[in-house]
């Protein structure tokens, strides 16, 4: 009866199971397996042949032995798979041979069970297992279980024992292996044995073996006495004598000896600088396949180390060792797919790079491929997801990862601003190591977080700290602080000296805040070409808004000639740059076509750029010229939306103009209620015109009851700060005496200092009044036709005498109604 074998039997029970009927039906003699004569010569002469690197003509005799059921057979071809002697390279393959070559008695037992312990301790080809691999390596040791026992198998199986792995951890078992290793003649062993105090001899004895092969040109000795005169626990340390060791591994050929010899003649690590001789040993390391040679000499081309800097190169190199997996070059690769460098650029390719060196365990990948997420994303999912990314990162103490964040959240990018989540980050990051972050917290201390007072003390300390890590924006932090009283007593000349030294120090934004302070006269030498001058070297040094407030002066003239071309160049410059706020501005004046040619195509198109980046002026501008067909064809549902975007985005005038055409529903859905309430929205963000508009709606019970008290708080506020149109329309109040009482004195005061402000109704309407007074009628030609005669000249006299004969009317009049009153009946 056939035996049965448990289904949930190991795969060596199958195999030793099986054997059991090879064995009796095969040439074992004793348990041990003897090639009979024939097959003897035949495999000899095989070996022959694999000994001279004829492979594929010794592999079928190796493939009938195995057939056969002879573990000779089966160890060579187990050999054969794992070094990749005439068929591919296949460690699985080579395992299922070497574990049929263990299972029989011969004298190639205790090498096969020493090359397959090898592969399960290392978990190469099989899953790892150390238990089964310190199983094999004592049956390679045993002298009952094999007719030549392989020595070297005790080192491997001294270091599972003095880790614990698979077996309990036994010092002493370690140290009486590593001394049978020793026996045969192995250096490690003696240098593990050195290390565990068994004696000085060890050390001396490991070094004499180390020196006798390396003098047989064996260069992983050479190698191993490098690092030995560099670690210097073994032998004294000496850095020349690491490096002669080294020298002389690279002129023997040892690929990684020569890249690494070479690189320390590119980058002078230890060696006299040799860039020439450097890249030469490194390329040919390269040539000859070395992945890391490949790798290195990439890096050298994009950043030009020793040799030109060459993008394209740098790519060819890159990708050679990335096809051998250089985790490092896959993620090259994958930047320079992102950013276009020596390669077109393909968001696609860079994605599925970073996720390839993410998945070999590059941790730069995955913060990469977060950053990417987040500045290029390909739907919703995918900022939620870089965020997520970057978040675990900086928990995990990355830096760059939380200051990346901190940014983020910080400037309100692709995130909504949350100047907690900023702070908190940039103390992460902080506390990583990252001195570049000091600054912002200063700055958030500085400004107030979460809508809580700013806290200068605080702020002040992390600015400091900031300025002793050498950095130069912290100084423009403070400088602008003492410059805006942000936090402190205002200094203007403790502020212009530290704007002025880390404008000195290269800050553009120093340079743009001393614009800023000339342009807006906050310091004591204001002084508008001194605007220019700091703007200029700031645009100079590549700030697009340096240009755009140059810009601003070209075109109104202020400390410079008025020069509307020199202005269109610099918009279209910081537009390049990605500014939207510039892009905003050049497509006004191109829609407007006023001081620069009209091009209406060109301005719409880079508002619309603009707009879809969250700009909230030029939505309101591309709304507006949407709603009036101005330079464009008008579209009033689009008008619309940009109008109501630029509303949610903040934008004060856009508030005005969607309640203007809210309220008169001549073009846009008329909706009362909203447009009170878009001018309440903009009047308590200090819109003059909004209050003054606002006034008038509470005055005619637009959008609801009429509020005469607030129309005539709001016009009087608005009065006092100058504004000419509240002035009319109080002074037209006070005239027509329905919600205030009548007072033709004030009415005529208000009136004139609109009139004296150049506003043509509050002209208008004296006029009208005067004839009234006069008993003339009070229409508007007749009042037209008098301003003619009175106003020729258009000139403060004129408006002074206008004024004087208005109250001069009032006052006849007033005489002529108590007269009047006097000589009624009693």
């Amino acid at each position: 009866m056939a035996r049965k074998i448990p289904i949930r039997a190991s795969r060596h029970a199958l195999m030793a199971a099986a054997l059991v009927t090879l064995t009796a039906c095969a040439g074992a003699t004793g348990g041990y397996w003897k090639l009979p004569g024939g097959m003897k010569d035949d495999y000899r002469e095989a070996e022959a042949m694999a000994g001279r690197g004829q492979y594929e003509a010794a592999l079928p005799t190796f493939r009938r032995l195995a057939d056969d059921g002879y573990p000779q057979g089966n160890y060579e071809l187990g050999r054969a798979y794992l070094n990749g002697w005439g068929v591919e390279r296949d460690k699985a393959k080579a395992a299922e041979y070497l574990e049929l070559a263990t299972q029989k008695l011969s004298r190639r037992r205790g090498h096969a069970a020493f090359q397959l312990g090898t592969l399960y301790a290392e978990g190469d080809g099989v899953p790892r297992d150390p238990a089964r691999a310190a199983e094999l390596f004592r049956l390679a040791l045993d002298t009952n279980k094999t007719v030549v026992p392989y020595d070297r198998a005790a080192y491997p199986l001294a270091e599972l024992y003095e880790a614990g792995e698979g077996v309990p951890r036994d010092m002493e078992k370690a140290r009486e292996l590593y001394a049978r290793a020793a026996r045969t003649g192995d250096p490690d062993a003696h240098l593990r044995l050195a290390r565990m105090d068994a004696g000085p001899e060890h050390a001396s004895e490991a070094i004499r073996l180390l020196e006798m092969r390396a003098a047989q040109g064996e260069t992983w000795a050479m190698t191993k006495l490098a690092r030995l005169y560099e670690e210097g626990d073994i032998v004294p340390a000496s850095q020349s004598d690491a490096l002669a060791w080294r020298q002389k591994a690279a002129e023997a050929g040892h690929l990684q000896s020569r890249t690494d010899y070479g690189r320390r003649l590119v980058e002078g690590d230890g060696l006299e600088t040799d860039p020439d001789r450097g890249l030469a040993m490194i390329r040919r390391s390269a040539e000859d396949g070395h992945a890391y040679a490949q790798s290195l000499l990439g890096r050298y081309y994009a950043k030009g180390t020793g040799i030109p800097r060459d993008p394209v190169q740098a790519f060819t190199w890159h990708e050679r060792a990335a096809a051998q997996g250089q985790v490092g070059s896959t993620l090259y690769l994958a930047r320079a797919y992102r950013d276009g460098e020596g390669v077109a650029r393909d968001p696609a390719k860079a994605r599925r790079l970073f996720e390839t060196a993410r998945d070999m365990g590059h941790d730069s990948a995955d913060v990469d491929l977060g950053r990417m997420m987040i500045a290029q994303p390909t739907g919703p999912a995918d900022l939620r997801q870089g965020i997520d990314i970057l978040a675990a990162a900086a928990e995990q103490g990355d830096a760059s990862s939380a200051a990346t964040l901190g940014r983020l959240y910080d400037k309100g990018e692709a995130l909504p601003r949350d100047d907690r989540k900023a702070l908190r980050y940039y103390k992460i990051a902080a506390e990583a190591g990252d001195e570049k972050v000091y600054g912002e917290i200063g700055r958030l201390y500085m400004d107030g977080i979460g809508g809580q007072p700013p806290r200068p003390a605080e702020g002040m300390r992390w600015l400091d700290k900031a300025i002793a890590a050498g950095d130069t924006s912290a100084r423009t932090e403070v400088g602008r602080a003492y410059l805006e009283g942000r936090g402190v007593d205002p200094a203007p000349a403790k502020a212009e000296r530290l704007l002025g030294q880390a404008a000195a120090d290269g800050d553009a934004y120093a340079m743009v805040l001393l614009g800023d302070a000339h342009r807006e006269g906050m310091l004591p030498t204001a002084d508008p070409r001194s605007a220019v001058r700091w703007y200029r070297k700031a645009a100079d040094a590549g700030r697009a808004d340096a240009m755009r407030r140059l810009a601003d002066l070209y075109l109104d003239g202020e400390g410079v000639s008025p020069d509307a071309d020199r202005a269109v160049d610099l918009l279209e410059r910081a537009s390049a740059q990605g500014d939207m706020a510039a892009k905003a501005d050049l497509g006004r004046l191109y829609m407007a076509g006023e001081r620069v040619a009209a091009r209406p195509e060109r301005g719409a198109r880079l508002l619309r750029e603009a707009a879809r980046t969250g700009n909230p002026i030029a939505m309101r501008v591309l709304g507006q010229a949407l709603l009036n067909g101005s330079g464009i064809a008008a579209d009033l549902p689009a008008a619309e939306r940009w109008l109501e975007q630029a509303v949610d985005n903040g934008d004060v005038p856009a508030m005005v103009t969607l309640a203007s055409e809210r309220i008169s529903g001549k073009r846009l859905a008329k909706d009362e209620a909203e447009g009170v309430d878009l001018l309440r929205r903009a009047a308590d963000r200090g819109h003059i015109y909004a209050r003054t508009a606002l006034a008038n709606a509470y005055l005619e019970g637009v959008g609801g009851e009429k509020w005469p008290d607030r129309a005539l708080a709001l016009l009087r506020e608005s009065a006092e700060q100058n504004h000419a149109y509240a002035k009319v329309v109080l002074g037209r109040l006070y005239l027509d005496g329905r919600v205030v009482e009548q007072d033709y004195q004030k009415g005529a005061e208000y009136l004139l200092e609109a009139a004296r402000s150049g506003h043509s109704g509050a002209l208008l309407t004296i006029a009208k009044a005067y004839l009234e007074v006069q008993g003339v009628a009070s229409n508007e030609d007749a009042a037209i036709l008098w301003l003619d005669r009175v106003l020729r000249t258009d000139n403060v006299d004129t408006i002074n005498s206008l004024g004087n004969a208005l109250a001069e009317a009032v006052e006849q009049r007033r005489v002529r109604r108590d007269s009047a009153l006097g000589a009624a009946p009693g």
